[in-house]
């Protein structure tokens, strides 16, 4: 895919149908709320019982909880909860 064609794409899923103007506050508030990311507070212990909590920006809880597997390894155990 060129990059021209994705920044299309993106464009014409952020555009409003033609039907009803828009405020550019109103388009503006709807670009902040797509963007926004939750966050999560996830503790993770290891098997050597080495305690890690951290808190996330992340879409969804998936997401964070796989970035923290990532980042530290498999966890004994794993707790992610949204604040």
């Amino acid at each position: 895919m060129k990059p021209l064609q994705s920044v299309q794409g993106l464009f014409h899923t952020l555009t409003f149908p033609s039907s009803g103007a828009k405020s550019i506050n109103q388009v503006a508030q709807q670009l902040r709320t797509a963007v926004r990311h939750n966050h999560y507070r996830v503790r993770h212990v290891d098997g050597q019982r080495i305690k890690r909590e951290l808190v996330i920006s992340a879409p969804t809880r998936t997401v964070a909880q796989g970035f923290v597997e990532q980042l530290y390894g498999d966890a004994w155990f794993l707790s992610c909860v949204k604040v």
